[in-house]
C-alpha cells in the first residue's frame, strides 16, 4: 500500500462527505486507502460514511477521545508506506497524494518526513500553511505587539502561522496538522502523536520531535488543499480557547522543559495582563486567569483531560 489516508471526524458530517468525495474523486495512480475515525459523533456522520463511502473502512469511537488519540487509532489500522493525516474540513482541489508520493520518492527528499501544501480558503486566499516552531522569542514579539515594528523578513523566520506561497518547494519547519503526509519509516514510536494534547500542538510536538531526529519539513505550494473553519473547534464552545492555551503550555513543557515553560507561563501573565489594562477585553482576563493559576506543569495532562 502506497498511502493510508486518515480523517478525523467529530460532528462534520456535511464537509466529511465533501472532503471524502474529493479524496475518491481526485486520487489517481497509487495504491492507497482511506480510514474514516468517527470520535463519537451525535450528528449521524458514521452512518453517512458507511451509506455513501462504501471503499472507506470506518471505525467508530464511542467518545470523543481527542484529535491526536483518533489519528492514533486510524495509524494503527493503516498499512501505507506513507500516512496523509487529512482533516474532515479539507477538499483536495487536486491530485494531492500522488504529487506527495512522487515528492517524498525522490533520492535527494528521503530526509524528508513530513510535507505538506498550500492551504486555501473558500474563496482561493491563501491560508495558514505552515511556520515555524514556536519559540519564547516569537511569543515576546506576539504577546507584547513588536510586530508592528519588525520588518517582515524577520517575522517570517519566527512566526509559527505562516502562509505558503511561490511555486517551488522549500523547506519549513513546522507543516500544518490540517493536511499533513508523513513518511512513516520516519516515526521512531508506533503512533504519531502524544495523546496528552486532545487538540492543538499535537503536529508541532511530533515535529520538533521529527526535527530532533534530523528530519526535514517541506511546503509544496503548487498543492492546492482547500480548508474551511472546523466545525469541531466550533462544538467545543467555551472550551476552545481554554484547551488551546493548555496545549501551547504544555508543547513548550514537553519540548523546551520546566523552566522554559515556567518562564512562559510568567510571561503570558504578565503580557495579557498589560493587555488587560491597556484595553480591557475580557478574552484576555480569561487567559490572564488561566495562566496565573497553572502553577503546577505537572497537572497539565490531567487538568487537559478532565476539562475537555
Amino acid at each position: 500500500m502506497d498511502v493510508s489516508i486518515i480523517v478525523v471526524s467529530y460532528n462534520t458530517r456535511r464537509l466529511l462527505r465533501e472532503c471524502l468525495g474529493s479524496i475518491f474523486l481526485n486520487t489517481r495512480n497509487v495504491r492507497y486507502e482511506v480510514i474514516v475515525v468517527d470520535n463519537g459523533s451525535a450528528d449521524g456522520s458514521a452512518d453517512m460514511v458507511e451509506r455513501e463511502f462504501a471503499d472507506a473502512c470506518l471505525i467508530r469511537l464511542a467518545t470523543n477521545t481527542g484529535f491526536g488519540a483518533a489519528n492514533n487509532v486510524g495509524y494503527r489500522r493503516s498499512s501505507g508506506r506513507y500516512v496523509f493525516l487529512l482533516n474532515s474540513d479539507t477538499c483536495l482541489l487536486d491530485d494531492a497524494v500522488g504529487v506527495f508520493v512522487q515528492f517524498m520518492e525522490r533520492p535527494e527528499n528521503q530526509d524528508v518526513a513530513v510535507c505538506g501544501g498550500m492551504l486555501v480558503d473558500k474563496d482561493g486566499g491563501a491560508a495558514v500553511s505552515c511556520g515555524n516552531l514556536p519559540s519564547v522569542l516569537d511569543l515576546l514579539v506576539w504577546l507584547f505587539r513588536l510586530d508592528v515594528i519588525l520588518p517582515q523578513g524577520i517575522k517570517a523566520r519566527l512566526s509559527p502561522a505562516l502562509r505558503a506561497e511561490g511555486e517551488t518547494a522549500y523547506p519549513m519547519p513546522l507543516i500544518s496538522g490540517a493536511a499533513f503526509f508523513l513518511r512513516r519509516s520516519a516515526l521512531a514510536e508506533p503512533v504519531p502523536f502524544d495523546t496528552d494534547f486532545f487538540l492543538y500542538f499535537e503536529e508541532t510536538e511530533l515535529c520538533f520531535r521529527l526535527r530532533k531526529r534530523g528530519f526535514r519539513g517541506m511546503v509544496i505550494p503548487t498543492v492546492r488543499i482547500m480548508h474551511l473553519y472546523s466545525q469541531t473547534a466550533v462544538s467545543l464552545g467555551d472550551k476552545r480557547a481554554e484547551i488551546f492555551e493548555r496545549s501551547k503550555l504544555l508543547y513548550f513543557l514537553k519540548c523546551k522543559g520546566p523552566r522554559t515553560a515556567g518562564a512562559v507561563r510568567a510571561l503570558y501573565c504578565i503580557g495579557y495582563l498589560c493587555r488587560y489594562l491597556l484595553a480591557a477585553r475580557e478574552t484576555d482576563r480569561q487567559k490572564m486567569k488561566f495562566y496565573w493559576t497553572r502553577g503546577l506543569m505537572k497537572t497539565l495532562s490531567a487538568d487537559r483531560s478532565s476539562s475537555a
